[in-house]
């Protein structure tokens, strides 16, 4: 079975990897930091466990997993990614 559900919501976060590329980018400069955090969570990314995740839930989806609980399954997903997004942009700076 070829995936339908899950490459629909690998689209939005490839959306929304892009966006935070932006900022991470301007946060980086702003920092002056080109590789690690140096303890700014402002520079951490979301790009460790989105791929996985993805990956993981197209397999349920292969093998024949229930349509509601995918779409469950990747609507927590995006709603914990997108509140940790915004919860680090509100981050004060010292």
């Amino acid at each position: 079975m070829v995936p339908v559900i899950v490459p629909a919501y690998a689209a939005i976060f490839a959306f929304i990897y892009l966006v935070l590329s932006v900022q991470v980018i301007r946060a980086r400069r702003q920092a002056k930091t080109a590789i690690g955090t140096r303890g700014d969570v402002r520079l951490e990314h979301f790009a460790e466990y989105v791929p996985f995740t993805l990956l993981l839930l197209s397999f349920v989806e292969m093998q024949g997993g229930p349509a509601w609980l995918i779409h469950l399954i990747c609507l927590a997903f995006l709603a914990g990614r997108a509140i940790h997004a915004y919860g680090v942009s509100q981050v004060q700076e010292d």
